[in-house]
């Protein structure tokens, strides 16, 4: 039967083991990796246009937008957006 130890006395071993270096340690592996974010993904000529137009239409638009309003604002934004981009 193997003695048994108080909780003083296990707390006093585990507060032994703590060094500043563990410490540091520790703290090293626990910091999340920064990500890069790489390069944005470059817009095309027809997204450009469709931005562009989207932000002209809701500017002339006054007061609220309602959900039906919405879908037929994005399609006129990509039809401008097509109308734009043709040669």
């Amino acid at each position: 039967m193997a003695p048994s130890t108080s909780k003083a006395a296990r707390i006093d071993v585990a507060m032994n083991q703590v060094t500043p270096s563990r410490i540091l340690e520790t703290s090293k592996e626990s910091k999340p990796k920064k990500l890069s974010p790489g390069r944005p993904k470059a817009l095309t000529n027809r997204e450009y246009y469709i931005g562009v137009a989207l932000g002209g239409l809701l500017a002339r638009t006054s007061g609220e937008i309602k959900d039906h309003q919405m879908e037929d604002i994005k399609k006129e934004a990509n039809r401008w957006g097509d109308f734009m981009t043709q040669g």
